[in-house]
């Protein structure tokens, strides 16, 4: 008995069918053997029988030799697998079953499978309430299916229900992620594949409303009334069709009162001296920063008394006006990252659903309320840069104003952050004000 090697092989469906063997992607042929292998990749190990087949190649005229043809179609997709098969062999793949054809498969081997086998893994942690788990298995299904299953083929083959219904599961998978991304204040990190997903289903109302949830929670409200317009009339002019009641629902939340735009600064310091040389030098370093394209962070340090709050707020409120977005005041004293995080948060709006999250949670929505603003952060009396580094936006345009009486030498070497050392002024005459 000769022995055969069975290559390794690897199936891919979202975006195409494809198919690598042992590291070498395999020319699939003509439509016909492709759309077989196709129906029985969408059967998931399930038996298609042989007037399913017939069906699905050839549809409701089917030729007089199609029984034969199959026959010698499943042949040649055994060849794809295994090329050097003996004839008439069943080989390691592609087995007759009843009165059809079933194709092993598992998660290792086909993409298609192992979404499935991650998307019932996190509904199961979604019912055990193990949230995180549930996050991290959707995360990484959604990152698989960003493109639609099967693409290429005919789209009378993709119109039957075995390729509907998985195309289905893909919707609800986007949809159930988003039911759980939606009370989560990372939720930021789920928008893109979800929104990926959804460009693929327009008239699919459940999910754009979602999507339309997602990107209110994630405090970008006039994305979310573009795509409520762009739906809506989609729906108009292909299904002659009004928005229902859920999209309706999702555009009132997007409709809601406008982000928050605080004013926090403290009135300057009653005898505060200015200092113009220093000024200068924030000016300037300011200016540099800003156009590197970099975020601006500028680290007052000194002794206590020196006056580093009252340069710190003479300068924030001359710059001010460049900020649009407001100004947020925080003394640090005795202050740790995550209450300080959550008090910025609720200053800017943005602190529904915080009750709880941790510190790497509260973080990333932080970095999500900041993207798209130009506000001045004002981190008073900071202990050390560990405190601060959860406080840095993740995108240009804030100005993040420290002051310290440590030198924040961490912050300068690792964020960029411009270092601004106090010390007595020249002058006996002039007082320095804490």
């Amino acid at each position: 008995m000769t022995n055969v090697t069975v290559p390794a092989v690897r199936l891919r469906v979202f975006g195409g069918l494809r198919m690598w063997r042992s590291g070498a992607e395999v020319d699939l042929g003509p439509p016909r053997p492709r759309i077989m292998l196709a129906a029985l990749v969408a059967a998931r190990g399930n038996v298609v029988s042989l007037a399913e087949l017939i069906d699905t190649v050839w549809g409701e005229e089917p030729s007089p030799t199609a029984v034969n043809q199959v026959h010698r179609l499943i042949g040649r997709i055994r060849r794809l697998f295994e090329p050097e098969l003996p004839a008439r062999a069943a080989g390691s793949w592609l087995h007759p079953a009843g009165d059809g054809y079933r194709l092993a498969l598992d998660p290792g081997r086909c993409d298609l499978i192992s979404f499935l086998e991650l998307v019932r893994q996190a509904r199961a942690a979604v019912r055990a309430g193990a949230t995180a788990e549930a996050a991290d298995r959707f995360r990484r299904a959604l990152t698989m299916a960003g493109e639609p299953l099967f693409s290429g083929l005919d789209r009378a083959v993709l119109a039957r229900p075995a390729f509907r219904a998985l195309e289905r599961e893909r919707i609800n998978a986007a949809a159930d992620a988003a039911d759980l991304a939606i009370a989560d204040p990372g939720a930021a990190r789920y928008v893109p594949s979800i929104q990926r997903i959804a460009a693929s289903a327009p008239l699919d109302e459940r999910l754009q409303a979602r999507v339309i949830r997602l990107l209110v929670a994630d405090d970008r409200r006039a994305e979310a009334l573009e795509l409520f317009d762009r739906t809506s009339r989609r729906l108009a002019d292909e299904l002659g069709a009004d928005p229902g009641a859920e999209l309706r629902a999702a555009r009132g939340e997007a409709d809601g009162p406008p982000r928050a735009r605080p004013a926090q600064l403290p009135a300057p310091i009653a005898g505060f001296t200015p200092r113009p040389e220093l000024t200068a030098v924030l000016d300037e370093q300011f200016a540099e920063t800003a156009a590197d394209g970099t975020v601006v962070i500028t680290a007052i340090s000194g002794p206590a008394g020196i006056g580093k709050t009252a340069l710190a707020l003479d300068w924030a409120h001359r710059v001010a006006d460049k900020f649009p977005d407001g100004q947020v005041y925080l003394d640090l004293g005795g202050c740790d990252p995550a209450d300080a995080l959550r008090r910025v948060l609720r200053a800017i709006g943005a602190g529904a659903s915080i009750a709880g999250a941790d510190l790497d949670t509260l973080a990333a929505r932080y970095r999500s309320a900041l993207a798209d603003r130009r506000m001045i952060i004002l981190l008073d009396d900071a202990r050390d840069s560990e405190q601060i580094r959860p406080l840095l936006p993740g995108t240009p345009g804030c100005l993040i104003i420290v002051t310290s009486r440590s030198a924040l030498v961490s912050l300068v070497a690792r964020e960029g952050a411009r270092s601004v050392p106090l010390d007595r002024p020249a002058r006996t005459g002039h007082q320095a004000v804490h």
